[in-house]
């Protein structure tokens, strides 16, 4: 697993000329928050500017106490997201028992990594290999419980799943499918102690969140819902039409438990995993590098790969061809889908990399060389933020409350979009064509565009600086002329002149 991390971060700073580029954006907003929590006591991307930009707390803690000790270094995330990841292949390989050979033993952790994939997810420097970790120590310990083993989730158990919640509220799917299965074998007692440990974190974030005057819960998970009506069918059929393959490592393992003890038996570990899976579909997301349903993905192919083996050691009479023939056959569809998902997460990546770095990374350093004084408004805020000290007006609502607050209230138009800018004190904004054009927003005018990836393969859509502020054409145009030069012929710029774009002089 580390070697292929090496190997891909490698490829990655290959791509940039040997600097470390995140492939998100994503990643510096945490970094950003991270450091303005940990530098000034912030919880924002803005000095002294509360918002609820994190969606995962507990990791925008562990960094921020990273930065307390080491600074302003984007390298934390890595170094700690790499970390979570050798601790999810030391929680697999402590739950694949004993009783498996090495030979077995080392394929199976490499499925695990592999499919995940954890290289990926340690090399985007975000909460999803922390969440696989938690994931599979938690799904241990509430298959143990669900098997009768033991009086109940233990203390050290209860501690895990409030850590899994508070590092993506996703772990409340499983939370829920956990107390749903005890409360359905009769112990109300341990379903209300799940539910207490689960909703322990959401609780503790929405108390600090109001104390602060933010939404109870985070920015990016209420930009994401939608009115309860229909919305857990529809989200469930957005996700099986985009992702629906996440369910076939879950029926191999149901297929693989009811195999020894009868079609309609169903394993605790088969029932748990059904049904967290079913929720995650329902009412989670899934998305970019398959980050959303990796923590499902580590927790199905640990199980699958547990289940196996547990097949395996029936007696020989008890197998019959067929049920091998089709358990083989799911298998590989299985594998096959996983593998897809891998191959394509790490593919991306180098590539992507390359784009952050120059239409994120060198936008945001020419901006603050052209105009130190600038107030900015762009839909991606993370580089921006972390790599100056500018002020930042997030569009998309993640670091600006007022923004949300529009979202929420269904008054996300041009018009106010381009009242609440101006009266932000934004100068100048940035944003794609699509993103912006399809409704501009009030007093934005173009100025000049970015044609990024001169060839095919790189393509990519324009990016317009837009002027706010009055006078401010020359500094948006200066901005991207300058950001052009950083990028070694990958990019081209344009101005409006009139109705008509014409290269930039």
């Amino acid at each position: 697993m580390l070697a292929a991390l090496v190997a891909l971060v490698l490829a990655c700073s290959a791509q940039t000329g040997g600097e470390w580029i995140y492939p998100l954006d994503d990643t510096y907003i945490h970094l950003e928050l991270a450091w303005r929590l940990a530098h000034e006591g912030t919880w924002g991307v803005n000095p002294g500017e509360p918002a609820s930009a994190s969606s995962s707390p507990l990791w925008s803690l562990l960094l921020a106490l990273g930065m307390a000790l080491v600074g302003h270094e984007p390298r934390v995330a890595l170094v700690l997201a790499s970390l979570a990841s050798v601790a999810a292949v030391g929680v697999a390989d402590r739950l694949l028992g004993p009783d498996l050979r090495p030979l077995p033993r080392l394929a199976g952790l490499a499925l695990v990594a592999a499919l995940t994939p954890l290289p990926a997810m340690a090399a985007l420097g975000m909460e999803h290999s922390l969440q696989v970790a938690l994931t599979l120590a938690c799904g241990a310990a509430a298959v143990a419980d669900l098997r009768g083993q033991g009086r109940g989730p233990g203390t050290l158990a209860l501690i895990l799943l409030a850590a899994l919640v508070a590092t993506r509220f996703e772990g409340l799917f499983l939370a829920v499918a956990w107390a749903a299965l005890a409360l359905s074998a009769g112990r109300p007692g341990a379903a209300l102690r799940v539910g207490l440990a689960a909703a322990l974190p959401v609780a503790a974030f929405a108390a600090f969140s109001l104390a602060l005057d933010l939404p109870p819960l985070p920015a990016g998970l209420l930009m994401k819902s939608k009115p309860l009506d229909g919305h857990a069918l529809q989200n469930l059929w957005a996700n099986v039409a985009q992702g629906g393959l996440l369910i076939l490592p879950a029926a191999l393992v149901w297929a693989l438990d009811a195999a020894r003890g009868g079609p309609l038996a169903g394993s605790a570990r088969a029932r748990l995993l059904a049904l967290t899976t079913a929720l995650h579909l329902g009412f989670g997301a899934i998305g970019w590098y398959y980050r959303y349903e990796a923590w499902l993905v580590a927790w199905a192919v640990l199980l699958a790969v547990r289940a196996t083996v547990d097949w395996s050691f029936r007696p020989p009479g008890r197998r019959p061809w067929v049920e091998g023939l089709l358990l083989i056959a799911l298998a590989l569809a299985a594998l096959q889908a996983t593998g897809r998902r891998a191959y394509e997460a790490h593919a991306f990546m180098p590539g992507r990399a390359l784009y952050i770095a120059d239409a994120k990374v060198h936008l945001a350093q020419a901006l603050a060389q052209t105009d130190p004084a600038a107030v900015v408004a762009l839909h991606d805020i993370g580089a921006m933020a972390w790599e100056t000290d500018l002020r930042v007006v997030d569009t998309a609502g993640l670091g600006t409350v007022q923004v949300l607050r529009l979202s929420r209230d269904r008054a996300f138009t041009g018009q106010s979009i381009g009242a609440l800018t101006r009266s932000l004190g934004a100068t100048v904004g940035l944003g794609t064509w699509s993103w912006m054009e399809h409704d501009r927003p009030a007093g934005w005018r173009p100025a000049a565009r970015l044609i990024w990836g001169l060839d095919p393969q790189r393509a990519a859509e324009p990016i317009v600086a837009y002027a706010i502020a009055p006078g401010s054409e020359q500094v948006a145009r200066a901005w991207l002329l300058r950001a052009a030069t950083q990028m070694e012929g990958r990019g081209r710029v344009e101005v409006l002149d009139g109705e008509q774009w014409r290269p930039a002089q």
